[in-house]
């Protein structure tokens, strides 16, 4: 017999010896403690929830609120999980930007497997994470330190950084027969950024039994803004776990990881953006007393086009800015609301976007300026629902006195984008612009767009005046010691007829030059062709004509000025 046996021998004989002697207590058996419980750090994969988004915002909408205790995780962020259901991980140890946009919930998964007896604790022990706020490079670039979290009950409500965890009953690792395990509370530690800024936190879970194995889900959330040339890595970690019991056990967990990898890839992501801007179309008339013209709307629509991958990009840092013409006037500038605010400006998704105004000037109107929209992230995904890829800008507008009404281009209904008003309305004598009004709106990403033309459009708006007569075109032509004056009519509603008016000076005092009223067509129906012949003219020198239409009721409206200079023969 070996030396090992015969050891052990011995001593069995004397524990018999020992029992019967009443020397020594009974048998307990060898509890796991520590060692029952095995926990996996690992992070959603962002392909699999992505779209929609997670944005805070959004999820604090749901009927539900928040997740809490134990819940089912697909509710609020869908496909989000350490196994799918079906038993397939979806779970990874590193993250890539690719897909992720800012400002975005980034949900981790912590698997608890259990494999032995859970007392004296009871099945509760405390686990601890950290995820850094700052990137490895020193940058103030990481998971948002200052959200605000919604507590689950017995918790500090003045705790940041972490909005959720739970017990995510619809994960495919969750096995709990008692149906009893849940996230109890958790506390959160900010560690300054100093070069190790960090969110730690703790989580107390209870009701685990032997042979369970459930996911704890919790949600931090990224940081919206990108230092200029970030790089590096963001860190998280599983720092440590036990058992909730005095003397507390140390449950392995090893050196587990969870790094954000190379965040600089946020800005190198291929997208491909457009935006393209419409009205109705329709000419807008001024009205007078005050002379403000009808109100129309203008839609911008952003659009995320597909690209050669199977995977779904994300472009962050989207922003419109749409410069109004110098004579229009937003109507209203605070948000559509259907009762309160129908002419409000209307954005898709408005709880996460914003637009904010800038006026050119503010007296005597409140005229011109900027538009500028935040519009956070766009996905590429078409199939979403809600759509993700199409975001649509909706604004009312009107002309204000002393707009220019000598075109009568509206433009086409197109909705492709980078249309140049140039292209749509060419420059008449009247008009030398070629439009009265025209409102301008350009894209940009922090992303890596790969269609910059598509990333701007126009869109011109006619203007007329309310007696409904429009002019197609005024012309000044030089002959032997004359000007012969030409003008068509587009529409001549109640039209009395014309004045001609003439000056050395562009700016100079104008004199009318024919003795009565140049009759309007006594049909009123327009596309009428009209001419006088200014004569006793000095030949060689410059002369400005102005055409004046006059409405029944006395209105006048005003076109020019044009030139022409008479010849000597």
């Amino acid at each position: 017999m070996g030396t090992k046996k015969l050891f052990l021998k011995t001593v069995t004989i004397l524990l018999l010896i020992g029992f019967s002697l009443g020397l020594v207590g009974e048998f307990t058996p060898v509890e796991a403690v520590g060692g029952a419980y095995t926990i996996k750090f690992a992070a959603a994969q962002s392909q699999d929830y992505v779209p929609g988004i997670p944005y805070p915002e959004l999820l604090i909408l749901l009927e539900d609120g928040f997740p809490e205790l134990r819940d089912n995780g697909d509710l609020y962020i869908p496909n989000a999980y350490y196994t799918i259901p079906g038993g397939t991980k979806a779970s990874v140890e590193s993250i890539n930007p690719y897909g992720m946009a800012l400002c975005q919930v980034v949900p981790f998964e912590f698997e608890i497997t259990v494999n032995g007896l859970t007392t004296p604790e009871n099945g509760v022990i405390s686990i601890t994470a950290g995820w850094s706020t700052e990137t490895t490079s020193g940058q103030l670039f990481g998971y948002d330190e200052t959200v605000n979290p919604i507590p689950h009950p017995n918790e500090d409500p003045n705790k940041y950084g972490i909005i959720a965890a739970f017990i995510d009953i619809d994960d495919g690792s969750y096995t709990d027969p008692g149906e009893d395990a849940q996230v109890d509370f958790y506390n959160t530690t900010i560690i300054p950024n100093s070069g190790n800024g960090e969110i730690q936190g703790t989580f107390q879970v209870s009701g685990l039994d032997d042979g369970d194995q459930v996911v704890m889900e919790v949600w931090l959330v990224l940081d919206c803004e990108l230092p200029d040339k970030v790089n590096g890595n963001v860190a998280s970690r599983l720092m440590e776990a036990h058992t909730v019991y005095t003397p507390q056990e140390t449950i392995s967990t090893g050196n587990q990881t969870v790094p954000l990898l190379q965040v600089g890839e946020f800005e190198s992501t291929n997208v491909y953006l457009s935006v393209y801007k419409v009205d109705d179309n329709q000419p807008k008339e001024i009205y007078p007393p005050n002379g403000m013209s009808d109100m129309w709307k203008n839609t911008i629509v952003v659009s995320a086009g597909p690209d050669n991958s199977t995977d779904d990009y994300v472009a962050n840092g989207v922003t419109i800015v749409d410069t109004l013409d110098p004579w229009v006037h937003i109507v209203d500038t605070a948000d559509y609301n259907e009762t309160t605010n129908p002419y409000g400006i209307k954005i898709t998704q408005k709880y996460l976007r914003a637009c904010t105004y800038a006026p050119l000037s503010t007296s005597p109107y409140i005229r011109g300026g900027t538009l500028t929209c935040d519009l956070k992230a766009i996905s590429e995904a078409a199939d979403a629902d809600p759509v993700e890829n199409i975001v649509t800008i909706e604004y009312y507008l009107q002309a204000v006195p002393g707009v220019s009404i000598g075109s009568n281009c509206e433009g086409s209904g197109e909705t492709a984008p980078a249309t140049s008003v140039a292209s749509e309305c060419p420059p008449t004598t009247l008009s030398p612009n070629g439009y009265d009004v025209m409102n301008r709106v350009d894209l940009t990403t922090i992303s890596s767009d790969q269609t910059p033309s598509d990333n701007w459009d126009e869109e011109p708006k006619d203007i007329i005046s309310p007696n409904a007569v429009e002019i197609e075109y005024f012309e000044a032509t030089g002959q032997f010691k004359s000007v012969l004056l030409e003008w068509k009519t587009v529409s001549e509603l109640n039209n009395l007829g014309f004045n001609i008016y003439r000056s050395f000076r562009i700016n100079g005092p104008r004199v009318q030059i024919n003795a009565e009223l140049i009759p309007a067509d006594i049909f009123g129906q327009g596309g009428s062709e009209y001419a006088y012949l200014d004569i006793g003219l000095y030949p060689n020198r410059t002369y400005f004509y102005w055409l004046e239409d006059v409405d029944f009721d006395g209105t006048t409206t005003l076109y020019g000025p044009i030139s022409a200079k008479p010849t000597r023969k």
